[in-house]
């Protein structure tokens, strides 16, 4: 089981994970517009491609037990020739069964090798998949003000005095910028790209489509939970 193929596996679950959260959080939405059929395909589609990286995985883990099969067979032969052949000794019972008992001892050794190996791909590629998720950099909210909206000197106050706020923003500043923001999830396709919108402080935005359009992609974009692959991410907190 290779490095490439425990990668893909591990993506596509993720895949088909991701589409099956969404449609059990969507479910009203597909029974009321009927998609089911659409949902029941996508994540089926998924689930085969899936199917059939396991299915790669498992004739390449059957064939390496087949080789330590027919390794005790061709060591056992390869011993008992150069025995007879190459050092001229006479091949008797009690010769002949000690060797095959140590060889055998050797085959349990053996066939243990190739789990080692996958043992040790799966545990590299997890590792790797949990210091990618480490590394990633914090969201931080970026602060717009314009001049107008920075607060004014109020001077002192005397001891018994409250503070005065500070004035909130304008109706009209922009409470989310993107500008050409292309996001997508880790490991997956293009959700939305190069997309360039402002909200202004206060409105009210309505997002509508269908379900795989995008719609919790760009909400978590807008939100600083994903952050944007290209582009640029404006958000007042």
């Amino acid at each position: 089981m290779t490095k490439h193929m425990v990668e893909a596996i591990q993506a596509l679950r993720d895949m088909r994970g991701r589409s099956v959260a969404e449609v059990v959080m969507c479910m009203k939405a597909v029974k009321i517009y009927t998609w089911e059929e659409w949902a029941y395909a996508r994540v089926q589609t998924l689930r085969a491609a899936e199917l059939k990286q396991q299915a790669a995985c498992q004739y390449l883990r059957a064939f390496s037990n087949f080789q330590g099969l027919v390794a005790y067979v061709v060591v056992a032969t390869a011993a008992f020739a150069y025995y007879i052949c190459v050092l001229g000794h006479d091949l008797d019972s009690t010769t002949a069964f000690t060797s095959l008992a140590w060889i055998d001892l050797l085959q349990d050794s053996m066939q243990l090798v190739p789990l080692l190996f996958s043992a040790s791909i799966a545990c590299s590629v997890s590792l790797n998949r949990i210091q990618k998720l480490m590394d990633t950099a914090a969201v931080e909210p970026v602060l717009l003000y314009s001049d107008e909206d920075e607060p004014e000197d109020v001077g002192s106050f005397a001891d018994d005095a409250a503070p005065l706020a500070s004035p909130g923003p304008s109706p009209g500043t922009p409470a989310l910028i993107l500008n050409n923001a292309t996001f997508r999830w880790p490991e997956g396709p293009l959700v939305i790209d190069s997309l360039s919108l402002q909200v202004p402080e206060g409105a009210l935005v309505l997002i509508v489509g269908p379900t795989g359009s995008g719609k919790s992609t760009l909400l978590s974009g807008a939100s600083g939970a994903l952050a944007p692959a290209r582009g640029s991410r404006h958000l007042r907190p």
